[in-house]
């Protein structure tokens, strides 16, 4: 697929118009002729996600799709299909269910926040190739204060990722057994990022969560 002779007179070819505008490095790798590149794919399926919402423009689409290439390419995604820190021994706790990121970072080694974000995004990856939305999971056990203290900044960060990059396939984030010290660090990420994902954020206990009954009956169900 080649897009040279680009114009806004469709969805599409305003994303590229704008992409080309904006970022002649992205535009050249999406409309290279070489269609085996899984990460060139990748890029391309979120245009083609996005474009299917009516609500954004290809400037807006553009914007994502920019971000999206800025972080995959500052994590190194476009070389490398597994975690660098988890190839001989799991030190994270980041791991994908159907559609579902399921994440326990109470019970995690490594709380690097460049390392856990490049884990995140390998995992979603994965998830993205059979499912066009998702929800995160955050089981609290063993999670104590001083941990939420030192995993603030990777709080931020994948927040961030999360809004400015996946807001449309993120379907909700569960909380499970969510410990009462954690209330004023989410009460601050919801006027950090103006409620945004947060409004996606469901507290549940241990005995109510239920992969199949509860979380995947939910995504499959919109």
């Amino acid at each position: 697929m080649t897009f040279d002779n680009i114009s806004k007179s469709t969805k599409t070819n305003g994303v590229f118009y704008y992409l080309k505008k904006d970022n002649n490095k992205l535009y050249t790798l999406l409309n290279a002729s070489d269609d085996t590149n899984l990460f060139k794919q990748t890029l391309l399926k979120e245009i083609v996600f996005y474009c299917n919402i009516p609500i954004y423009s290809p400037r807006n689409i553009s914007k994502i799709v920019n971000n999206i290439f800025k972080h995959k390419e500052k994590y190194h995604l476009d070389k490398i299909t597994q975690c660098v820190l988890c190839r001989e021994k799991r030190v994270h706790t980041i791991e994908y269910r159907e559609n579902i990121i399921y994440m326990t970072p109470g019970k995690a080694i490594n709380n690097s926040v460049y390392f856990v974000c490049q884990h995140f995004l390998i995992e979603l990856e994965t998830c993205l190739k059979y499912t066009e939305r998702f929800s995160i999971v955050f089981n609290f056990d063993d999670y104590t204060f001083r941990r939420m203290i030192t995993d603030m900044s990777i709080a931020i960060k994948l927040s961030t990722i999360l809004k400015e990059c996946y807001y449309e396939r993120l379907d909700t984030i569960y909380l499970i057994d969510t410990p009462s010290y954690l209330s004023p660090m989410i009460l601050m990420m919801e006027k950090l990022f103006n409620d945004s994902i947060y409004n996606k954020m469901k507290c549940i206990t241990n005995i109510e969560f239920d992969t199949s009954a509860i979380i995947h009956r939910n995504i499959n169900s919109e």
